[in-house]
């Protein structure tokens, strides 16, 4: 497997209790998940042990990509789609090592049973891939997956987000197929509508022609367009309530422009932004650029992973520009409205610059290529800042094109 999903796909947890929750080993007495708004979350769960009363599936040909091979210790569930959307699903086994198969039917009515024993009802997801073989305990549906059904055997280990509409039913079953395994948890929610358009443009007001993007925390592409000749855009993507994500403007003879977005900030709007004005500035010699969409851990020079999109793009920028050097600037919002360039001023815009410095140096660009500097809080863009929308503007990193 190229990834490992669970660094991929994070879900951000209800409160579980510590009690263990039952199962049920047969349709019949299916446990019902209900969803709190967007999210279901069930677990942790006692073991599965055995598949119960009635063994629903009889031992079946290994090169079937729909059917479990038998059931060995299943878990079967029932739930309503709350609204239409693609639904997403993970199951986290207890013991790493527990290897899970799911399989996930749509429920049409009552001869539900009758016709599953028949085999003829076919599953509208599966994943029976083995884990060990693809670095992560954890199966489901993720929406890096490519596949509707993975088969027993080496493959990914989850499957493709599957659309639901509201008020659909579904059966989902599960099968520990480890000996003397332990309990799961499973964790649903919906991706989110949204759309983007905006105009992007130079210095100069001339229209741009421009990637854009919009990229999770961990660096991956969600959806991609590029603007007309007359530099609009319009992108449509689907994003987790839960999640954070940048959309990123760029082309090769210009500074990237990043800018943070996340489901609160859409819902004030629908989940729509229309008309967003990006200037991209032209990459030369002698010219600085904020770097939009970096982040440090509480004040502190802690990078956070969700700087990943923003930095990755000065590091394609110095790839691409092999002559190109750079100096990192480090600039601090002074609360007392002091502008000075001593003391902790210094000391917390010099280690905020040096954490970019030795992050760039880890991916590859050289040292020779880069310095770093702190200017402390002497060049605030707001001297007496009035609002934390104008403290944050002074707190920044500039990068300084030194040569290129």
């Amino acid at each position: 497997m190229k990834r490992v999903l669970l660094t991929l796909f994070p879900f951000y947890f209800l409160s579980l209790t510590a009690q263990e929750l039952p199962v049920a080993a047969d349709y019949s007495g299916a446990t019902k998940l209900n969803f709190n708004g967007r999210k279901c979350v069930y677990g942790p769960t006692v073991a599965p042990k055995g598949f119960g009363k009635k063994n629903e599936f009889k031992a079946c040909d290994k090169q079937d990509i729909y059917t479990f091979e038998k059931e060995h210790n299943s878990a079967w569930y029932i739930f309503s789609a709350p609204e239409d959307g693609n639904l997403l699903l993970e199951i986290i086994p207890e013991n790493p090592k527990n290897d899970y198969d799911f399989m996930l039917f749509r429920w049409k009515d009552t001869s539900f049973a009758t016709e599953l024993s028949k085999k003829n009802i076919l599953p509208a997801r599966t994943n029976l891939a083995r884990c060990e073989k693809t670095g992560t305990s954890s199966t489901g549906l993720s929406f890096f997956a490519s596949r509707d059904q993975v088969p027993v055997g080496p493959g990914e280990s989850f499957s493709k987000p599957l659309r639901v509409r509201k008020g659909e039913k579904y059966v989902l079953i599960l099968d520990n197929v480890t000996p003397k395994g332990k309990g799961h948890t499973i964790s649903m929610q919906y991706l989110r509508d949204i759309t983007l358009s905006g105009k992007v443009q130079d210095e100069n007001k001339r229209n741009l022609v421009a990637s854009v993007s919009v990229e999770d925390r961990n660096d991956h592409i969600i959806a991609r367009t590029t603007t007309d000749s007359s530099g609009n855009y319009h992108l449509a993507a689907e994003i987790l309530d839960a999640d954070s994500y940048t959309l990123i403007l760029d082309n090769d003879s210009s500074f990237a422009s990043c800018m943070d977005i996340s489901a609160p900030l859409l819902s004030k709007t629908n989940y729509e932004l229309k008309d967003i004005k990006t200037t991209l500035k032209h990459l030369s010699a002698g010219k600085k650029f904020v770097l939009d969409a970096v982040y440090f851990h509480n004040g502190t020079e802690q990078l956070l992973p969700a700087s990943a999109p923003a930095l990755s793009k000065v590091i394609e920028m110095m790839n691409k520009n092999k002559k190109m050097s750079i100096q990192i600037e480090g600039h601090v919002n002074n609360k007392e409205a002091m502008p000075n360039n001593t003391g902790a001023d210094h000391q917390k815009g010099e280690e905020k610059a040096k954490a970019i410095f030795d992050y760039l140096r880890s991916k590859g660009i050289t040292k020779e290529r880069m310095s770093f500097i702190s200017y402390g809080s002497l060049y605030m863009i707001y001297p007496k800042p009035t609002s934390e929308k104008e403290a944050e503007a002074n707190e920044r990193i500039e990068i300084f094109i030194t040569s290129k």
